[in-house]
C-alpha cells in the first residue's frame, strides 16, 4: 500500500480473518487485514478459555498507542506530536477525512476521551474485540470483530457558531460483526480431534509407565542374588561296642548320615543300615 508513511505500516500481513494457519503458539498474534482501516491488525494471547466445553484459547485486540511505540508511529501525521490518542487510529489517510477509528463507547482508550463525552460506558463484553482460537487446527471458533467511527471536532476561528466548540472526538457510530460455531460444527472438534488427542495421550502415558516398570522389574531380576544357606551338623564319631567275634551276635548301628547335610545331596538315597562287621 501507499497509505501511511512508512514501509511497516503499509505491509499486508495475515489472513481476511476467516482462515488461520495450524499450529500456531500462544507467542504468535492473530494477524488479518481490515480494509475498513486499511491496515492489518493482531490480536494477542490473553488466557486459556473454553467454549462448548472444549479448550480453547482467548486472544483479544489491542490498537496500541502509537505515541509511545515507535513501530506504531507510521501511523501518525507528525510523530511523535501529533499522534492519535491511545486505544484509536487515526482513519483520515483512508478515509479522506477526519475520521477517529476506536472500539465502541472508547473501551481501552485514553480515558480522557470517556470523560469528554457523556453518555458513553465502555463494557468488556459488549465492545470488546476477541476470538476463541483453537491453536493445533487454527479454527476461530467464537468471534466478534467491533469498531466505532469518530469525528475529531474543533473550533473554528473566526466563527461566530463554530468558534466556540471544543477539541474533542465524538462518536457517531459503531458496527459489529461476529460468528460463532453451533453444535454441529464444536462435535466434530470434539470427536475428531480433542478424542483423539486424549486417546493418543493415555496410550504414550501408558506406554511409558508400563515399559519403566517392566525395565525396573528386569534389572531387579537380573542382579539378584539368591543364595540360599543350610547350617550342617557335624557327624560324630561313634565307636562300636566291644564284642566278641565268636559270640555270634551282631550289632546294628544307625549312623545319621542322611541328617541335617546340604540341599545338594539330601535328596539322595540315605544310605542303609550298616552292621559293626562292616564298619569294622
Amino acid at each position: 500500500m501507499d497509505v501511511w508513511d512508512g514501509d511497516e505500516c503499509n505491509q499486508y500481513i495475515g489472513t481476511d480473518s476467516t482462515i488461520f494457519p495450524p499450529f500456531l503458539t500462544k507467542q504468535d498474534r492473530l494477524w488479518a487485514w481490515s480494509p475498513e482501516v486499511c491496515r492489518s491488525l493482531g490480536a494477542h494471547y490473553v488466557k486459556k478459555s473454553k467454549y462448548a466445553g472444549l479448550p480453547m484459547s482467548y486472544f483479544e485486540l489491542d490498537f496500541g498507542d502509537p505515541k509511545n511505540e515507535p513501530h506504531n508511529q507510521c501511523f501518525c501525521r507528525d510523530p511523535p506530536d501529533d499522534c492519535p490518542p491511545q486505544g484509536t487510529m487515526d482513519l483520515s489517510p483512508c478515509l479522506g477525512g477526519p475520521i477517529i477509528g476506536s472500539k465502541p463507547h472508547f473501551y481501552g482508550a485514553d480515558p480522557k476521551l470517556i470523560e469528554a463525552v457523556d453518555g458513553l460506558a465502555p463494557n468488556k463484553e459488549k465492545h470488546d474485540v476477541y476470538i476463541h482460537f483453537e491453536l493445533t487446527t487454527g479454527s476461530p471458533v467464537s468471534a466478534a470483530k467491533r469498531l466505532q467511527f469518530s469525528m475529531e471536532l474543533g473550533p473554528i476561528h473566526n466563527h461566530e457558531l463554530f468558534g466556540q466548540l471544543p477539541h474533542v472526538i465524538l462518536p457517531m457510530f459503531w458496527a459489529e460483526e461476529g460468528a460463532s460455531l453451533n453444535k454441529t460444527w464444536t462435535n466434530q472438534l470434539k470427536y475428531q480431534l480433542f478424542l483423539g488427542l486424549k486417546f493418543n495421550a493415555t496410550v504414550k502415558w501408558l506406554t511409558i509407565i508400563i515399559g519403566t516398570v517392566g525395565a525396573i522389574g528386569s534389572a531387579y531380576m537380573h542382579f539378584r542374588k539368591d543364595v540360599k544357606t543350610t547350617n550342617v551338623t557335624p557327624v560324630a564319631e561313634t565307636s562300636p561296642p566291644a564284642s566278641s567275634p565268636s559270640s555270634g551276635e551282631q550289632t546294628v548301628l544307625n549312623v545319621p548320615l542322611g541328617k541335617n547335610l546340604p540341599s545338594v545331596i539330601d535328596g539322595l538315597d540315605k544310605p542303609p543300615k550298616l552292621m559293626a562287621a562292616e564298619i569294622q
